[in-house]
């Protein structure tokens, strides 16, 4: 026995047979189930034949042999009484006695195109045997058009399988009312001036049906025209003239012509020119028909100078003795506004390096000095805010030069007053 298993081994008989052998029969219990054991021994306990598992029970009862050498035994249940016959000499077939099997149970389940497998446990013995379960087959869905049937080739129809996925294809037939592969006019007459025309069936290019019936069209007025002089030649400004000739019916006729854009005549001239400035590209201007105004020559692109013109410095923050100053200017062309900073002034107890009220920094205050100071104050001169000459102008200690400034210097020049 397997040391692992867990066996109980009980009601034990030993029956004599012929030639010092023995009939050894004993019940196994392993996991609640019952079963029957039987071999044939020798004197010494060696085994004649294999162990076979027989479908029987023992009792009590000892097992008696026969004089033919068949054993028998009785042993029964609750509800059945049994006398066993076994031929020691072929326990073989009695071990192959038809078992008691239960209802079954299902395994392996079968696929729609797989078979499964159902189990059956003897009741008996507990031996097991299988039978293959046929497979169930597919379940489709409805299905749904893959390709369309046209009116010359057949369609196909996709079934999807609702528990495995698989699918299959069908055929679907022709569809002589979807027409596939185009159309085409056939039959179709043009008119002239002499004759109706017909516009011609629409037949499908690929089945070759007639789908729609076409429509006479009407002579009137269809004449073929052909140019037989030139009377005026179109231009850019006016109508042409020209005589023509029918080559169906031969009338001939005077008809005015559509005016020529590209026949320009006239002088041309220069427009849409402009300068370039500091802060915008320029145009030479386009070279234009004078007669209709067409553009003939693009202008070219002139690019922006980038060159500012400023106007004068206006004081925008007066510089003192503790804090420096702020002068501005701007650009009269774009407006971009330049500022700088206006040095502080010195204080009272410090010596200026320049003498107030000599602008022309000729070593004197004279009218002269008080004239340039007179024309920076109309912006007809410009000083730097923090050259020498603007704030020896500046001797009112504004932070700017104005007409204050140019009287107190002149009374200065004539000893009406005193700078510094």
């Amino acid at each position: 026995y397997d040391d692992s298993a867990v066996i109980i081994v009980g009601t034990p008989h030993l029956t004599a047979l012929s030639n010092g052998t023995f009939l050894l029969l004993w019940e196994e219990t392993q996991n609640n189930k019952l079963t029957v054991r039987a071999a044939v021994i020798d004197e010494n306990g060696a085994l004649k034949t294999q162990i076979y598992r027989i479908q029987a029970r023992l009792s009590d009862c000892a097992p008696i042999r026969a004089s033919d050498g068949t054993v028998y035994w009785y042993a029964g249940t609750k509800y059945l009484e049994v006398l066993y016959r076994l031929d020691p000499s072929d326990i073989g077939s009695f071990a192959n006695t038809v078992h008691k099997w239960n209802a079954g149970s299902v395994t392996t389940p079968a696929g729609c195109e797989t078979e499964g497998k159902r189990t059956y446990t003897c009741l008996e013995c507990g031996a097991q045997k299988t039978e293959a379960i046929a497979p169930k087959g597919h379940t489709w869905d409805k299905g749904k058009i893959t390709l369309a049937p046209t009116c010359i080739a057949e369609g196909e129809k996709t079934f999807n399988c609702t528990v495995c996925g698989a699918a299959r294809k069908e055929t679907v037939p022709k569809d002589p009312a979807n027409h596939a592969g185009g159309t085409e006019i056939r039959d179709a007459v043009p008119a002239t001036c002499r004759m109706d025309g017909y516009s011609g069936d629409t037949y499908c290019d690929g089945c070759g049906k007639k789908l729609y019936s076409g429509a006479v069209i009407d002579k009137e007025g269809r004449h073929t025209w052909i140019d037989v002089e030139i009377i005026t030649v179109p231009t850019c400004i006016s109508t042409g003239e020209k005589i023509v000739n029918c080559t169906t019916c031969g009338i001939t006729q005077t008809i005015t012509t559509d005016r020529d854009l590209t026949n320009h005549v006239g002088a041309t001239e220069y427009r849409n020119a402009s300068p370039a400035t500091c802060g915008t590209d320029g145009n030479t201007g386009d070279v234009c028909c004078k007669s209709c105004g067409t553009v003939l020559v693009p202008g070219d692109r002139i690019p922006k100078t980038g060159k500012h013109n400023f106007g004068a410095w206006t004081v925008t923050k007066a510089a003192t003795v503790s804090a420096p100053g702020e002068q501005a200017r701007t650009c009269t062309v774009c407006g971009l506004k330049e500022t700088e900073e206006i040095p502080k002034l010195p204080k009272a107890d410090q010596s200026p390096d320049f003498l107030p009220g000599d602008v022309n920094q000729d070593g004197m205050v004279t009218a002269a000095d008080a004239r340039l100071a007179l024309r920076a104050a109309v912006g007809l001169e410009h000083y730097a805010a923090d050259s020498v000459q603007f704030r020896a102008a500046d001797v009112t200690h504004d932070g700017k030069i104005t007409a204050a400034d140019a009287r107190k210097i002149l009374r200065a020049t004539v000893g009406l007053g005193r700078l510094g």
